[in-house]
């Protein structure tokens, strides 16, 4: 996940063809931007007032990993 604070624009890459989507949150959990489009996507979302951002893995039935607050 990459965050251009000048633009305030999240992006989410899902790099890995692994049937698996990923996810990031910015700011709280309140805030999810999903990329369900598949391997080597990029979802983003623009005009975002981001102070932090957290970049996860959706995987079905279990806990999602997700990388520290940053």
């Amino acid at each position: 996940m990459k965050i251009n604070r000048v633009h305030t624009t999240l992006r989410v890459n899902d790099n890995k063809c692994d049937d698996r989507s990923a996810y990031g949150y910015w700011n709280s959990t309140d805030n999810r931007l999903d990329n369900w489009s598949g391997c080597g996507t990029v979802a983003s979302r623009e005009k975002l007032r981001i102070t932090a951002v957290r970049a996860c893995v959706n995987i079905q039935f279990a806990p999602d990993p997700c990388g520290n607050w940053g």
